[in-house]
């Protein structure tokens, strides 16, 4: 486990972002690209990502949530 400050976010720009409702239950999956820095490495990263929601005495909580890396992008990260 890295120690807390080893990782520093500094855009997380969602690109795609659907969600789904099951009664209680939500699922919200995405694709984001994010610019970090890890241990002093700047990084701009591709994830998908997974929330899972479970409303509970009338608000949501999420209760799950999962990411995946699919790219490593290369070149400089994007102007914002």
């Amino acid at each position: 486990m890295d120690r807390p400050g080893a990782r520093k976010v500094e855009s997380w720009d969602p690109l795609e972002v659907k969600i789904q409702i099951y009664g209680d239950v939500g699922l919200l999956i995405g694709l984001a690209e994010v610019a970090d820095v890890l241990k002093g490495e700047r990084r701009h990263i591709r994830f998908r990502y997974t929330h899972v929601w479970v409303k509970r005495n009338g608000s949501w909580q999420l209760v799950h949530r999962h990411t995946t890396r699919v790219a490593t992008m290369e070149g400089p990260e994007p102007h914002r």
